[in-house]
């Protein structure tokens, strides 16, 4: 996980040592090819790392905190951990915004996460999974001068078949996050 410091927080169990691999990631673009990040459609790009190291993991603790470079703090990263033969795919997203959803309004309100001013002119992109389980394309727009989007109001849509909803946020500054919730 991303820590509030802007560290890597590995979890681990009885290993002494993983190798990481981090790869900077445009997260609308894996969003839109898997927008619940379910992980079964993810995979290691076809490139080179962007960052390879090896982190030692002692034996006596359950998290390890690893030093990101500057470029990897605020987020849209995608990392791979491999350990024993097993290997963990991990996206972190920006904590440089934060969305507040406000469900009775149908909205989500965007904000700068170190002033906690609002963030109009921010990208979101909405799917929804409906009874069946597929995810389908909601809708697109922009925040407005509030920081706000209304993410379910779409003309011809059935509210009573979604399930659940994924959100986009993207800010050309301040990065990118997902966010997924039931309806």
């Amino acid at each position: 996980a991303l820590a509030a410091d802007g560290k890597l927080l590995v979890k681990h169990h009885r290993l002494d040592k993983t190798t990481l691999q981090m790869f900077s990631v445009d997260l609308e673009v894996m969003f839109s090819k898997d927008p619940f990040l379910s992980g079964d459609k993810a995979s290691l790009p076809g490139i080179r790392a962007n960052e390879t190291r090896e982190v030692a993991l002692p034996l006596d603790v359950a998290e390890t905190s690893v030093e990101l470079p500057e470029s990897f703090r605020q987020g849209n990263v995608l990392v791979s951990a491999t350990a024993d033969q097993r290997q963990v795919l991990k996206v972190l997203d920006s904590r440089a915004l934060e969305t507040v959803r406000q469900p009775l309004d149908r909205t989500i309100q965007v904000f700068d996460t170190a002033s906690r001013l609002p963030l109009p002119r921010t990208y979101v992109k909405v799917y929804v999974e409906g009874r069946n389980g597929e995810a389908v394309f909601h809708k697109d727009g922009y925040t407005d001068l509030r920081g706000k989007f209304d993410y379910l109001s779409h003309t011809g849509s059935e509210l009573g078949e979604i399930r659940r909803i994924a959100v986009l946020t993207s800010h050309p500054e301040k990065g990118s996050r997902v966010e997924v919730f039931d309806l």
